[in-house]
């Protein structure tokens, strides 16, 4: 019988990214976890079905955060996402649904990854889709775009 290296490399493989995976979502990468990162703020969501029709129908641009807490770079974007939520008051429409709440929402948007971002026009129609991490100013580029 020959002894196929894969059966073990395969697991162990697994299991270390797993590890890893909840070591650095755990908090204890980087040493002393006794302070949050400045950088992370709570994730805050304000999605709701009639905000979202409302929004939609406003008239002003809308863009529609998917995230979840468990998402470290929808952590990382809470901060700006904040700001800019204060920034557009008045000219667009910014929600966060929080994709693991509203699994309608998501199956309906084909969300695969957080954060996902969809902008939609000032018909309400969908205009770009984007996944993953964005910048505070290609955020504010998109927006000022439909603006």
């Amino acid at each position: 019988m020959v002894f196929d290296r894969r059966l073990i490399i395969v697991p162990v493989t697994l299991i270390i990214i797993g590890l890893g995976y909840f070591y650095y979502a755990s908090g204890t990468v980087g040493g002393d976890t006794s302070q949050s990162d400045s950088s992370e703020t709570k994730i805050i969501y304000d999605y709701t079905p009639d905000k979202f029709e409302n929004a939609l129908k406003s008239g002003m641009p809308t863009l529609l955060e998917f995230a979840a807490d468990w998402c470290i770079p929808c952590r990382r974007m809470a901060p700006f996402m904040k700001e800019l939520k204060e920034e557009y008051h008045g000219k667009a429409n910014i929600l966060t649904v929080n994709a693991d709440k509203e699994l309608d929402m998501v199956r309906d948007y084909g969300v695969r990854n957080l954060p996902t971002l969809i902008f939609f026009n000032k018909k309400g129609e969908l205009f770009k889709t984007v996944a993953g991490y964005q910048s505070k100013e290609s955020i504010k580029s998109v927006l000022d775009d439909l603006i």
